[in-house]
């Protein structure tokens, strides 16, 4: 599995890797446990499910997002990155 994505501003500043529908199917189920590298640094992450009205209330959705069991994940703005899976987790480059 290989997604590419730019990292956001707001992901940046709060510490979380947005996934886009498309991509959902490839990742654990929400609340499930599992290890995110980031420069050489091993993280607790889970995927975390966030109701949102941003299309208007009359186009209820779901946003997913990677999310640091503890702290924020170091992301930086502007840069195209690439999550792999590897050895039962993932890797950000």
């Amino acid at each position: 599995m290989k997604y590419r994505r730019r990292v956001s501003s707001d992901e940046a500043r709060e510490g979380y890797f947005f996934i886009e529908k498309t991509a959902r199917k490839e990742f654990p189920k929400a609340g499930e446990k599992f290890s995110l590298t980031v420069g050489g640094k091993k993280y607790a992450c889970k995927i975390d499910e966030e109701k949102c009205v941003c299309c208007g209330p009359e186009s209820p959705h779901v946003h997913y997002r990677i999310v640091a069991e503890k702290g924020r994940l170091p992301l930086m703005a502007g840069k195209a990155v690439t999550l792999k899976s590897a050895d039962g987790g993932f890797v950000l480059s």
